[in-house]
């Protein structure tokens, strides 16, 4: 859609890279930074460890062995944007098998906004081979896990400081509505997870230059 607003002044957008088996996939977060406007680049390396440390490990207790996440970007929308990156250490899923490239696991985020139209969901990529049973739902061994590693998410993004202490918080970016653009983007916090029963599809890839859209 085009003419949509720029992001909020004060959401990073996390975007973490991996290579599957050669192949690339990308997980985006939005995080809510109150009064990140006063944000720097030493500040923005801080979330990006922070991730690294949290969410991200999190994220890889869902991926199988083959993949590996090789980068963290954290962005900023201000009056002067900025863009750090970080390689994380030596890591890898923690799951064996995974036979189909192209299979995800979703984590659907709620909001305590009533009637949202559609959905926010996290497509997890590399999908262990022991999260499903009929390769078309996820077992119980998937469910018990994306719950507990979605709500560790959700917590550590909540124990991050904004620039001045206060908490950030995880959440999602409305840019448009109704098929429409609007007047200026908002940013809706998330407050809980659930799986999604069916295994999903990994939608979007890192292209070459490295400019993707979240999941």
């Amino acid at each position: 859609m085009r003419f949509l607003p720029p992001p909020p002044d004060d959401v990073m957008l996390v975007r973490l890279g991996f290579d599957i088996d050669g192949t690339w996939a990308t997980v985006g977060l939005w995080i809510h930074a109150p009064a990140l406007v006063t944000g720097d680049a030493p500040y923005l390396h801080a979330i990006a460890g922070a991730v690294i440390l949290g969410p991200l490990e999190h994220l890889l207790q869902l991926m199988h062995s083959g993949s590996t996440c090789t980068a963290c970007r954290v962005s900023t929308f201000g009056m002067t944007p900025l863009t750090v990156e970080r390689s994380p250490g030596p890591n890898a899923g923690a799951w064996t098998g995974g036979v189909t490239a192209q299979a995800a696991l979703g984590l659907h985020w709620l909001t305590a906004r009533p009637g949202r139209r559609g959905a926010s969901i996290t497509h997890v990529p590399a999908f262990p081979d022991a999260f499903t049973d009929d390769h078309a739902s996820i077992n119980q061994v998937a469910w018990g896990n994306a719950l507990a590693r979605g709500t560790d998410i959700l917590n550590d993004c909540a124990a991050m400081l904004g620039p001045t202490g206060e908490p950030c918080s995880l959440g999602t970016v409305e840019r448009s509505s109704g098929g429409s653009p609007l007047a200026a983007s908002r940013f809706v916090p998330f407050i809980d997870v659930n799986p999604t029963p069916r295994v999903a599809t990994i939608r979007r890839r890192i292209s070459p230059n490295g400019r993707v859209s979240p999941s």
